[in-house]
């Protein structure tokens, strides 16, 4: 095991990485993908890691790396293409949404990434069981302003598609998040 600040001093290294606070980008990268699983500890006060645990991660290590830096419309277009190989049809449709309603590179970088992360079909064959899963992680994971369009997109979605779910869906509105904590 090895001091998590020595792994990612060895990562900038290797990849020859010239980021500022690569560290907590990293860090960052590594939370937002729940560590793939992988369970650091904490020694002395120091976090510490098996690097051989990130093996099977090196591709998604290294594509993170090369892709980080590039402008928001590259990495847009690189979610779009990954979201095309996973679900093609909501693929097709979101970009449909994003040109209908203008929507702007950051916002579908989010939105296109959350969705990316969480969909595990096509929308056009969700059940309502289905989008209230879906929209239960976006009310933990994106801000409202995101999580309102989300509700945007499923909603045009039924409007101007066939889909197996019925309801109409909203953001609840918040002031935190504590009414989740009970």
């Amino acid at each position: 095991m090895i001091d998590f600040k020595e792994y990612v001093s060895q990562l900038e290294e290797r990849f020859d990485i010239n980021i500022e606070n690569f560290n907590s980008v990293f860090m960052k990268f590594l939370v937002d993908n729940e560590w793939f699983g992988i369970e650091p500890t904490w020694q002395n006060d120091i976090l510490m890691i098996e690097p051989g645990d990130f093996e099977p991660y090196n591709r998604r290590i290294s594509d993170f790396i090369d892709n980080y830096t590039l402008e928001t419309d590259d990495k847009n277009s690189i979610l779009l293409s990954m979201l095309n190989s996973k679900l093609p049809d909501t693929k097709e449709k979101l970009e449909l949404f994003y040109q209908e309603y203008y929507v702007p590179n950051e916002i579908i970088y989010h939105l296109t990434d959350f969705l990316l992360k969480h969909l595990k079909k096509d929308v056009c064959i969700m059940k309502d069981d289905d989008v209230q899963e879906l929209l239960a992680i976006a009310y933990d994971e994106l801000s409202k302003q995101y999580g309102d369009i989300l509700c945007s997109f499923i909603r045009w979605f039924k409007d101007s598609f066939k889909t197996k779910y019925l309801n109409d869906y909203y953001m609840s509105k918040r002031q935190d998040k504590s009414d989740r904590l009970s």
